[in-house]
């Protein structure tokens, strides 16, 4: 019989961290992917046209990361802006 103690411990902080920061193992698998691509491109491999395009692509810091997926289920909702767009709006209506 194996002891898993070490994994199981492993797993309940990787779930944690999960929870607490929803989207971290994601971004930490395209932050890997980048990586190894960039590694490969220093030793002189040619790369595949998906892997020239995760190079170019922009690289976001985390709030900006949240800004698009608001803007993204905003959209999704139906295109209804912030309460602050809303407060703008009705003060422009009253001029």
């Amino acid at each position: 019989m194996r002891d898993t103690k070490q994994e199981d411990k492993e797993k309940q902080t990787r779930k944690s961290w999960e929870d607490s920061e929803p989207g971290r193992a994601e971004r930490a698998k395209k932050a890997r992917r980048r990586f190894l691509i960039e590694m490969k491109k220093e030793n002189g491999e040619a790369l595949t046209e998906e892997e020239l395009q995760i190079l170019n692509a922009p690289r976001l810091t985390k709030k900006q990361l949240l800004e698009e997926e608001k803007k993204n289920e905003d959209n999704k909702k139906g295109g209804k802006g912030s309460k602050k767009d809303d407060k703008k709006a009705g003060k422009d209506a009253k001029k």
